[in-house]
């Protein structure tokens, strides 16, 4: 529960990257859903989806991986990808130099993420897209509002928070030689 609600708060940092990318905030939540009718159920009884690794491992014990592609595993790897990209987006944004613009660091980090797990279609509209992104001053105002010198440190122990997240579920799917899942 505490994952799909921390994801759920990073929803709201979509909603500043503009109209285009809609499409991948609505994704985000359908799986967001997908997750939340496990735990839902098994808030009625059983304790198979309580944690991240015990939901992994019940599923791996029942063998549903394979044979039910709207699983909670596959469906949390999916948003694991794309963590890391906001990870990498967030960190990008912090890193980089001022003279670097959104859509060149969005494309970095998509393609050292997420971009071997598309399609052309969905690669070449997704760096479209990119292209719409805000300005990175009008980002910095969406994240900071107009404090950045007070809050920067702040933000890098959020993105290394997250990263720390990241690397935990990581960890369990690398254990279950998982990560190559569709």
């Amino acid at each position: 529960q505490d994952y799909i609600d921390g994801y759920r708060e990073l929803l709201k940092f979509f909603d500043q990257l503009g109209y285009i990318f809609k499409f991948v905030k609505d994704d985000v939540v359908d799986k967001l859903g997908i997750l939340q009718s496990f735990v839902d159920k098994d808030k009625k009884g059983t304790t198979h989806f309580n944690t991240i690794q015990k939901a992994i491992d019940y599923e791996t014990e029942q063998n549903l991986i394979k044979t039910n592609p709207q699983n909670f595993t596959r469906t949390l790897l999916r948003l694991h990808r794309a963590l890391l990209f906001l990870i990498e987006f967030l960190g990008g944004l912090a890193d980089r130099p001022l003279s670097e613009n959104t859509a060149t660091i969005a494309t970095h980090c998509y393609d050292a993420t997420l971009y071997n797990y598309h399609g052309f279609l969905i690669r070449q509209s997704v760096k479209l897209g990119f292209l719409m992104l805000p300005s990175r001053r009008q980002l910095d105002e969406v994240i900071f509002h107009g404090h950045k010198t007070e809050l920067f440190e702040q933000y890098k122990t959020f993105i290394k928070i997250i990263k720390q997240i990241y690397d935990t579920i990581q960890s369990f799917y690398a254990e279950k030689k998982y990560l190559q899942l569709p």
